[in-house]
């Protein structure tokens, strides 16, 4: 690949206060609602309620729906 040359972007367009549902990892299956979204790592922080309280967790694009 050049180092110059444009990187796909992903499909998935998430933003803040949007709710999401963990798919992958030590959160799978739980909800929460996205805090704070970093398009260049392509991640997104956030508050997944577990016991009714919010905890914070940092996902990549491919791990929420």
């Amino acid at each position: 690949m050049e180092q110059g040359s444009a990187q796909p972007r992903p499909k998935v367009v998430f933003e803040a206060g949007d709710h999401v549902r963990v798919t992958e990892g030590a959160f799978a299956n739980y909800t929460g609602t996205i805090e704070e979204v970093n398009p260049e790592k392509h991640k997104v922080r956030v508050l997944i309620s577990i016991f009714g309280r919010a905890t914070p967790g940092e996902l990549e694009y491919g791990q929420g729906e």
